[in-house]
């Protein structure tokens, strides 16, 4: 699985590594061959019979790092019409070739998928929003307090020369300082 957006690219959910433990390509740039495809395709499957020219460029570019990460079809998740990432399947279980149904339970499982990927991101943006609000709140009651500081010092400033002898004005003074 790969998450990202079309402005950064694409980087694995596992980086480094995959499950398995064998190495492969932790990001997928933008303007990658296989995410061109994928913006204009349900899938990529390794084992077309009738590649169109847009497949044969995704074979010549990513056909090493495909099989070095045991893939054979790929799948987009989309949210509308924004690629949110890549999903990719090693080969059927069975050793038979993937059909219409199996292309068809990815692509709901990718919708699904992007859908619940949306929904966090939207909770992890609006959680930020209530932490900047809240963070804006407090900030204005501490400047409110300054600003009641600096207007008492300010004050006390001011009526010194005249009042600085009298003990009340003193007292006040202290207080306002303190």
């Amino acid at each position: 699985i790969w998450l990202g957006d079309s402005d950064q690219g694409y980087r694995t959910v596992f980086p480094n590594q995959n499950p398995d433990g064998r190495t492969g390509a932790d990001a997928i740039a933008p303007d990658d061959p296989l995410v061109q495809f994928l913006q204009s395709h349900p899938y990529f499957y390794v084992k077309d019979k009738e590649p169109d020219k847009a497949w044969q460029a995704v074979m010549e570019t990513k056909e090493g790092a495909l099989a070095d990460l045991a893939l054979v079809l790929t799948a987009p998740l989309f949210i509308g019409d924004q690629l949110i990432g890549l999903i990719g399947l090693g080969p059927e279980f069975t050793g038979n070739r993937y059909g219409h149904d199996d292309f068809d339970l990815l692509t709901a499982i990718g919708t699904q998928a992007a859908s619940a990927l949306m929904a966090v991101r939207m909770a992890e943006k609006l959680a930020a929003a209530r932490e900047r609000q809240a963070w804006d709140k407090l900030s204005a009651f501490v400047l409110h307090d300054i600003k009641n500081a600096a207007n008492m010092l300010s004050l006390a400033r001011e009526n010194a020369p005249d009042h600085i002898r009298n003990p009340q004005f003193q007292q006040d003074l202290l207080e306002a300082v303190d």
